[in-house]
């Protein structure tokens, strides 16, 4: 849901020009947040921190990665 965020006619904002020009690489991008977000509920339901603590730090190297390439500072 969140790539529909970024179809044709969106560009600007924060978004790097990047993200229609190399479109398999951010959508692949986009995948990789997905998987994890479902990985991060996952943990959230076991109720423990140990279980959510790396799904968190997955979590935020994912969006670190995609925001390093695709998001103006």
């Amino acid at each position: 849901m969140a790539e529909e965020g970024f179809a044709e006619g969106t560009e600007g904002g924060d978004a790097k020009a990047d993200i229609w020009s190399n479109w398999d690489q951010f959508s692949g991008g986009m995948e990789k947040f997905q998987q994890v977000s479902a990985e991060l509920v996952s943990a959230a339901e076991v109720g423990t921190l140990e279980a959510l603590r790396p799904a968190v730090g997955e979590m935020g190297k994912t969006c670190k990665g995609c925001h390093d390439n695709f998001r103006e500072d």
